[in-house]
């Protein structure tokens, strides 16, 4: 109230003085190999309509950026992809998962993860997602080891791939990766002593096993190391990322040892007949489960191949602004 006895409003703010709007929190989630309809999209293109972007992805540019390269090998899916503007963003990196062993066999180590928050984003940036580990033979002489899983890379963020599963006898020791790879069973000349070795800061070691006879190790995950024939957990993101995303919202669980069950990832069981184990959960990074034996001479009984893995980015754009007329 002035002295002429006007009333004027006090609660009046500036458009200078309101904090800009954000949108909701999108999801950018870059795969290996072509599109798979994992999120229910229903085709390649809805998938780019929502983030969901493949090998097999056209190039252009969408709202999630500019997509100029998506190549594929035998190893892994590379993209070349530049952001809309500069992001602030949570980054998830997982590696392709280890391959479980053949015949009496230890499980895949889970692919490396790393999770790195509030990430400056700009530019043209390469993204590496690996492809997982391939089985152990059972029709070896002996049988044979699984493969390492491969590597992924967002930027300066590089994520190794899983241990393969150890094989029977002389291929028994799991191999190092992202997390190691459990023992297979062995006669003596397994070493107890060894096993495959995760990590530090990406995944955990394999299970060492008996060392003798069906004595197998389950493959390390990202969040333990495995126990006995079981497959090391993984680690629950749903915190930053939806459930759709992973092993509903786990990523990167060891595969399970011979008669042994995995953890929560996508890592799978190991068997104990003479059937081919299980493969594990692409897009995780679980490892693959190690084969049993049941005394069936076919030896049909492979390990399972490792998941792929996959890089996640979760970002805010500012929304629009309104704009007023003075």
């Amino acid at each position: 109230l002035d002295l002429c006895g006007k009333t004027y409003l006090t609660n009046a703010v500036t458009v200078g003085s309101v904090a800009p709007a954000v949108s909701p929190a999108s999801i950018i989630a870059f795969h290996h190999g072509n599109f798979d309809d994992v999120y229910g999209d229903g085709s390649v293109t809805a998938a780019a309509d929502n983030g969901h972007v493949y090998a097999d992805t056209p190039l252009g540019t969408y709202s999630w950026g500019t997509l100029t390269a998506n190549t594929t090998t035998s190893s892994n899916t590379t993209y070349q992809w530049t952001p809309p503007v500069e992001l602030t963003a949570d980054v998830l990196v997982v590696a392709g998962g280890g391959g479980g062993g053949g015949l009496i066999a230890g499980g895949g180590g889970a692919g490396g993860l790393l999770f790195k928050q509030n990430r400056t984003i700009s530019g043209q940036k390469t993204v590496i997602v690996g492809k997982g580990g391939n089985s152990g033979g059972a029709y070896n002489s002996p049988p044979t080891n699984g493969s390492k899983g491969y590597d992924s890379i967002f930027d300066d963020i590089q994520a190794f791939g899983g241990g393969a599963g150890g094989g029977y006898q002389s291929a028994a020791q799991g191999t190092d990766g992202g997390s190691g790879g459990g023992n297979g069973g062995a006669s003596d000349s397994h070493t107890e002593n060894n096993v495959g070795q995760g990590v530090p800061g990406q995944g955990n070691d394999g299970y060492v096993g008996s060392g003798s006879g069906d004595g197998t190790g389950g493959g390390g995950g990202a969040g333990s190391e495995a126990v006995s024939t079981n497959g090391g957990l993984g680690l629950n993101l749903t915190q930053y990322f939806p459930s759709i995303y992973g092993d509903q919202g786990w990523f990167a669980s060891g595969g399970a040892g011979s008669g042994g069950t995995a953890s929560p990832g996508g890592g799978t069981d190991g068997t104990t007949t003479s059937s081919k184990a299980e493969n594990a959960q692409n897009h995780t990074g679980g490892g693959g489960g190690g084969a049993g034996y049941d005394g069936v001479v076919t030896r049909t009984n492979n390990g399972g191949i490792g998941g792929s893995g996959i890089v996640l980015l979760s970002y805010q754009l500012p929304a629009p602004q309104l704009s007023f007329n003075t």
